[in-house]
């Protein structure tokens, strides 16, 4: 009984600590900055405060953004995971949340037993379990929701962020646009979750209570709202990456019809106008079209890797990142030189997992989910929204997406972080239901 008894006199330390410290009403996750910030500077208190606030609120929402940028953002996203580890018992993490993420690593383990490289495999798993580590992030990122909603730090960067974009030129296919890869596909799916983490945070500053906050403030929050998701938005135009379009208009769509208490009627406009403005765009915008070098090829790519899979790999796959070095017979050599997976996270699961693997996550994805919902996340519109975004982003998985990589575990972790710090609202637990 010991080590319960010390943990629970050190959860009491530091609660104490924190009250004495910040005050009631503040994330706990702020106390060592506020003490220092009190101490050294005591009379620019809270003006210092401030600032450490806006700073930490920063490094958590890059820390997010940066699951799809190596380098830097990587920097960032390994920064904020270390922000949220530091915080982890105030967290109140629930340990059958880490239980279920090694369940499900156990069959994707097996199957690298069957694999055709089990080096690659090793390293791809390796990826899936670092971005299973982007869920505490998340799970902070979402907390600090409940007492500041109403975030302008994140806001800034995020024009900055689009601003800095201009400075990277590409041109594709007779077309320009901006980013930091020279794919733009690449740059359209860091825009597209950027503008999902926005869609979260206007969905707090809308459900929140803005009473006391001023009419200067409030108005500079939604001139940084309107020119960071405008800005954002546009570059996503112009990558010309059509499942990113897609993405964001479900998201838009169903996170409306969930979380606003409008009419039936105002609901069936903004379909009509996100449903009007994606066809808009494939039908004038885009400029990839349908034949064999865009939707053509993954077409060719998705039949041949599901008639692989269940001619040879039925069960346990080919093991994980395999998809290049099968060299599938029923593909020209172009396309097995440039693509490394088959840009479908699906069928990509049941190539590299067997059924198998890929039935083990159908049933982790849906007992998290069923239980998020009975812990009852999803009465919070911060989670409703998020649960959208998760959604959003497996719609664009279906069309160009790699399964098995940091990117992709880690960006769906990270929302699914955000969803479950709803729960603590209430002080319930995932596993309570």
């Amino acid at each position: 009984h010991w080590p319960v008894k010390l943990i629970k006199i050190r959860r009491s330390i530091v609660s104490w600590t924190n009250k004495r410290i910040l005050g009631m009403g503040l994330p706990s996750s702020n106390f060592v900055g506020a003490g220092l910030s009190r101490l050294l500077f005591p009379q620019s208190y809270q003006r210092i405060h401030g600032i450490v606030l806006a700073v930490f609120d920063v490094l958590l929402f890059l820390g997010l953004v940066g699951i799809f940028y190596p380098g830097w953002g990587r920097v960032m996203a390994w920064l904020s995971c270390a922000a949220a580890l530091a915080s982890y018992y105030e967290l109140n993490i629930n340990p059958v949340m880490l239980r279920n993420g090694v369940i499900l690593l156990l069959p994707m383990i097996v199957t690298t037993l069957f694999a055709s490289s089990t080096v690659r495999s090793a390293g791809a798993i390796l990826d899936i379990v670092l971005g299973l580590c982007m869920f505490l992030p998340g799970v902070l990122f979402g907390r600090r929701l409940f007492y500041r909603p109403l975030q302008w730090a994140p806001l800034a960067v995020t024009f900055l962020f689009v601003l800095i974009h201009f400075a990277f030129p590409l041109v594709y296919l007779d077309r320009i646009s901006y980013g930091f890869f020279d794919n733009p596909n690449l740059n359209g799916r860091g825009l597209a979750y950027v503008a999902l983490l926005l869609g979260i945070l206007i969905w707090a500053f809308v459900s929140s209570d803005k009473g006391g906050i001023s009419r200067f403030r409030l108005g500079v929050l939604v001139s940084l709202f309107t020119v960071a998701s405008v800005g954002v938005i546009s570059l996503l135009i112009l990558t010309n990456y059509r499942a990113g379009w897609i993405a964001i208009a479900f998201f838009s769509v169903t996170s409306f019809f969930i979380v606003a208490r409008v009419s039936n009627l105002l609901k069936t406009a903004v379909l009509a106008l996100f449903s009007g403005g994606l066809v808009g765009l494939i039908r004038f915008v885009d400029v990839k079209g349908f034949a064999y070098g865009s939707v053509g090829e993954r077409l060719l790519m998705w039949h041949c890797s599901l008639e692989s899979w269940f001619k040879n790999y039925f069960w346990f796959g080919s093991g994980f990142d395999s998809f290049k070095n099968l060299r599938l017979a029923c593909l020209p050599e172009s396309a097995i030189d440039v693509h490394s997976y088959p840009h479908n996270i699906s069928i990509e699961l049941l190539l590299s997992g067997g059924l198998v693997g890929f039935a083990c996550v159908l049933i982790f994805v849906a007992y998290e989910f069923k239980a998020l919902n009975r812990a009852g996340c999803f009465s919070s519109p911060v989670a409703s929204a998020a649960l959208c975004a998760i959604l959003g982003l497996l719609i664009s998985g279906q069309l160009g997406m790699k399964f098995a990589s940091f990117t992709f575990i880690g960006s769906i972790s990270a929302l699914v972080g955000i969803a479950y710090s709803q729960s603590l609202r209430t002080g319930s637990s995932i596993c309570d239901s």
